[in-house]
C-alpha cells in the first residue's frame, strides 16, 4: 500500500478527493437505489396508491438523472487526476534518469530508458486512476450492497457470502504470480523498444549492407519474447477470472432459486423481491469488478515496484573535491575487457595538456573518467566536482532546442551574453543559434555549437574530446586559438587522434595506449 501512496504523493489531496467522491456516490447509489425500488413497488403499486407511485416514479428519475450527472463529474476528475500524475511521475522519472550513474546509462539505449521515463509512468498513472480508485469503489459498493441485502433477507445473503473465502483464496493465489508476470512484461517491453530504436536509427546502415534479415531476427526474437511474457500474464489473470466467474455463477444461481422460494412462502413481497434482486445485482456486478480489477491491481503493484526501483537506482555519487586529477594504477575493464590498464596520470592546475593516442586506446575512457562520469574498476581516482569541470565528451547530444536553448540563453548575464555572440562569430555560427541544434546543422556545425557551449561556462578545468573531428579545414586553426584564448590560466585537457601540428600549443602531451601512459 506504501507503494500507491509514494506514487501520489505529489497529488495526495486530489487523489484523496476523487477517491472519497467515488465511494461517497457509489455508496449512496447501492443503498438508495433498491429501497427507493422497494417503496415504490410495495407502497405505491401494491397498496394501488398511485399518487404515491407517480411521486416515487418521479423520485426515481430524478435520482438516476442526478447520479449519473454525478458520476461523469467523478469521471472527469478521475481522468484530472490521471494527466497529473502522469505528468509528475514522468518528470520524476526524468530527474531520476539524470541522477542515474553514467555506467548505468551506457548499459541500454534510447528506447529502453523512453520506455522507463514515459510508458511505465503512463501505465501507472492510469492504474491509479483507474484500476486502484475503481477497486475501492466496488469494494465500497459490494460492502454497501451486501448490508442492503441482510436489511431485506438476511437467509439468502448468508448464502452469497459463503462464496467470500473462496474469492479470497484465488486472489491470494493469483495476485504474486500476476505481480511477477507483469514486472517481467514491462522489462521485455523496454528491451523492445530499445532494440527497435536501434533498428530504426541504422537504417542507413542495414539498406547499405544488407543487414534487414539480421535485425529482422534481433527484431523478431525480442518481441516473441516479450509477446510471450504479455501471453503468459493474460493466461494467468484469465485463470483467475475464469475460477472466479465460476464460483460467481454459483452463488448466483443459488440465490435466485432461494430468492424464489422466499416470494411464493410469502416470507419476501415483491417490492422486497425487486429491492433484492437491485441489490443483488450490484454485489454481483460490483463482486466481478473486484475479479477483473485484483489482476490489474497486481499488475500495477508491479510497474510501480519498477518505478520505485528506478528512483531509487538513481543517486548521485558524492565525489570528494579535487583541484587536481590524479589517476593511480587505474584500471577499466568493459564488458570483461581491459580499456585501461595500470594508468597513472596526475593533471595540475593550470596546465595544458593533450591526450593523444591509436583508436581502441580509451582515449574517450579518460575523459569520462576524469569528468567523474565514470569510476575505475581498479585503483583510485581523485577529480574534481563537475559544477569545476566544463566538458565536451562524445557521443555528445544536444538538449532539445536551439544553441541558445542549450546555453540557456535568457538566464545569461550581459557579460556572458557578449561572450557568446563573440564566440559564435568567431566560429561562424551567427546564423545558426535559432536553428534546432540536433537536427538543422552539419556535423561541422554542431562541433562548433559544442565548443561554443563548453567555453561558456564557468569553470577551472576544461575537457575537449577530438575537438577538430569534422571541422574543415580552415576552421581548424581558429578553433584552436579559442580555445586557447579562453582557457588562458585554467586548465585545458584536449583529446586528439593526430593534428600533430598543434602538438607545441601544448605544454605537455601524453601519449595513450591500451596499457600504459606516456608522457612525449
Amino acid at each position: 500500500m506504501k507503494r500507491f501512496f509514494d506514487a501520489v504523493s505529489d497529488h495526495k489531496l486530489h487523489f484523496t478527493w476523487v477517491l472519497l467522491l467515488g465511494l461517497i456516490l457509489h455508496a449512496i447509489f447501492a443503498l438508495t437505489d433498491p429501497l427507493i425500488m422497494k417503496l415504490l413497488i410495495d407502497e405505491g403499486l401494491i397498496q394501488r396508491n398511485f399518487k404515491l407511485f407517480g411521486l416515487f416514479a418521479v423520485m426515481v428519475v430524478l435520482f438516476g438523472a442526478v447520479t449519473r450527472g454525478a458520476f461523469f463529474f467523478h469521471e472527469l476528475q478521475a481522468q484530472k487526476l490521471r494527466s497529473k500524475l502522469s505528468e509528475s511521475l514522468t518528470v520524476r522519472m526524468l530527474r531520476s534518469y539524470f541522477e542515474l550513474p553514467y555506467s548505468e546509462i551506457v548499459k541500454s539505449d534510447t528506447g529502453y530508458f523512453v520506455s522507463r521515463l514515459y510508458d511505465e509512468p503512463t501505465v501507472v498513472a492510469q492504474g491509479i486512476g483507474t484500476t486502484f480508485i475503481g477497486l475501492c469503489i466496488s469494494v465500497a459498493t459490494l460492502v454497501v450492497g451486501f448490508a442492503v441485502s441482510v436489511y431485506l433477507t438476511w437467509k439468502i445473503t448468508l448464502l452469497l457470502s459463503l462464496i467470500v473465502p473462496a474469492l479470497f483464496y484465488l486472489s491470494s493465489l493469483f495476485s504474486p504470480k500476476i505481480q511477477a508476470a507483469s514486472e517481467n512484461e514491462n522489462e521485455a517491453q523496454a528491451r523492445l523498444r530499445e532494440i527497435l530504436g536501434r533498428s530504426v536509427d541504422s537504417y542507413k546502415t542495414v539498406r547499405v549492407f544488407g543487414l534487414y534479415p539480421s535485425v529482422q531476427q534481433r527484431v523478431l526474437q525480442h518481441l516473441q519474447r516479450y509477446l510471450g511474457v504479455s501471453y503468459g500474464r493474460i493466461k494467468t489473470s484469465g485463470t483467475y477470472q475464469t475460477w472466479s466467474a465460476i464460483c460467481l455463477s454459483l452463488a448466483e444461481a443459488l440465490v435466485l432459486v432461494a430468492a424464489g422460494y422466499e416470494v411464493v412462502a410469502g416470507k419476501l413481497t415483491i417490492g422486497g423481491l425487486f429491492a433484492f434482486m437491485s441489490s443483488f445485482w450490484k454485489v454481483i456486478g460490483s463482486a466481478k469488478e473486484v475479479m477483473t480489477q485484483v489482476p490489474e491491481l497486481s499488475r500495477l503493484n508491479g510497474c510501480i515496484g519498477r518505478l520505485t526501483e528506478f528512483e531509487k537506482q538513481a543517486r548521485l555519487v558524492e565525489r570528494s573535491d579535487s583541484k587536481s586529477i590524479e589517476l593511480r594504477n587505474v584500471n577499466f575493464r568493459y564488458n570483461a575487457k581491459n580499456v585501461l590498464e595500470s594508468l597513472s596520470l596526475r593533471i595540475g592546475t593550470p596546465e595544458r595538456v593533450l591526450i593523444v593516442g591509436p583508436n581502441g586506446s580509451g582515449k574517450t575512457t579518460l575523459g569520462h573518467l576524469m569528468a567523474g562520469f565514470l569510476d575505475p574498476s581498479d585503483g583510485a581516482i581523485r577529480v574534481p566536482r563537475l559544477e569545476r569541470i566544463s566538458a565536451m565528451l562524445a557521443p555528445f547530444y544536444f538538449a532539445p532546442g536551439t544553441l541558445k536553448d542549450n546555453v540557456n540563453y535568457d538566464e545569461l548575464t550581459e557579460e556572458k551574453r557578449s561572450l557568446f555572440w563573440e564566440l559564435v562569430r568567431r566560429l561562424g555560427l551567427e546564423f545558426k543559434v535559432e536553428a534546432d541544434a540536433s537536427s538543422e546543422l552539419s556535423e561541422g556545425e554542431k562541433k562548433k555549437c559544442q565548443i561554443v557551449m563548453t567555453l561558456l561556462k564557468d569553470a577551472e578545468i576544461y575537457v575537449f574530446d577530438e575537438p577538430l573531428a569534422n571541422i574543415d579545414v580552415e576552421s581548424r586553426d581558429a578553433i584552436m586559438q579559442t580555445q586557447l584564448e579562453h582557457t588562458r590560466g585554467k586548465t585545458l585537457i584536449s583529446i586528439m587522434h593526430g593534428d600533430e601540428k598543434y602538438h607545441g600549443l601544448f605544454e605537455r602531451v601524453v601519449a595513450l595506449t591500451t596499457a600504459s601512459v606516456e608522457s612525449a
